[in-house]
């Protein structure tokens, strides 16, 4: 958590991350800022987080306003998208 930001409802979110992955996920956002998901795969470095699982929880965590798309940017020959927490 960056200075002056503020602190998590960790209460708020425990609905939204009752899967040890979303946890890892909000926390590793949390902690190093904006990512997209392969990011988060090399973050992550465990074999059990693949990058089609990954995905399909950072947008279940859009989809309930836990985390919101901010972005995009060019990787490859795809575009990826980078994900971060809502605005208050």
């Amino acid at each position: 958590m960056k200075g002056g930001e503020t602190p998590m409802d960790w209460a708020a979110l425990a609905p939204h991350i009752e899967n040890p992955k979303r946890e890892s996920i909000v926390e590793a956002i949390r902690w190093i800022g904006p990512l997209a998901p392969p990011d988060l795969q090399v973050v992550l470095d465990d074999p059990e987080f693949h990058l089609a699982n990954i995905a399909y929880h950072v947008t279940a965590l859009a989809a309930d306003g836990v985390l919101t798309d901010i972005g995009r940017r060019s990787a490859g020959g795809s575009i990826e998208k980078l994900y971060y927490f809502p605005t208050p």
